[in-house]
């Protein structure tokens, strides 16, 4: 809720879900650490904790004076977020669904894209972890993204769920409401 009022997700946005699993159960210094990785000061997920972006990069106001720095060949602040974080912007609507000893639970929305380099970051910051799980869903998309990282398989596993798109928007709105 915003404002007394419902939250509303944009449908260009991704919602994203990480599970953080430490290596005993009930290891709070663990998801302690964790929260130390991806969290801010204002104890929000941000980015810039696990991926900083340069601060010189130009961040241009409109579309023309992005033409002319490309055409320049400098890389925006935009464009650098899209190659190294996988989405323009970093995380809004951030949520813990749960905090224990066990398990550490947030969701929170990108636009336009998933943030895979992010949760590629993740793996190498946290591989004291026993293993982290990831999911992405869009409200109009027909693919849902799951990944699942283990420790002892020091990679990333992806699976990509065709879904019809009915399925898709229900699974997104059923996670938003959390």
């Amino acid at each position: 809720m915003v404002g007394g009022h419902k939250r509303k997700i944009m449908p260009n946005y991704i919602l994203n879900k990480l599970t953080f699993y430490p290596d005993f159960p009930e290891d709070q210094e663990q998801i302690d650490r964790i929260k130390s990785i991806i969290l801010n000061e204002q104890g929000e997920l941000d980015f810039e904790m696990i991926i900083p972006s340069p601060k010189d990069l130009p961040n241009p106001e409109s579309e023309r004076e992005k033409r002319k720095l490309r055409k320049e060949g400098i890389t925006t602040s935009e464009e650098w977020k899209l190659n190294n974080w996988g989405t323009d912007k970093n995380a809004v609507s951030f949520k813990v669904l749960s905090d224990c000893a066990s398990w550490y639970v947030i969701t929170f929305t990108t636009s336009w894209k998933a943030p895979l380099p992010i949760v590629t970051k993740l793996t190498q910051l946290c591989s004291f972890l026993d293993s982290i799980d990831y999911t992405a869903v869009g409200p109009i998309a027909e693919v849902c993204l799951h990944q699942h990282w283990h420790r002892s398989d020091n990679i990333i596993t992806n699976e990509d769920f065709k879904m019809n798109p009915s399925f898709s928007r229900a699974l997104f709105h059923a996670l938003s409401n959390h």
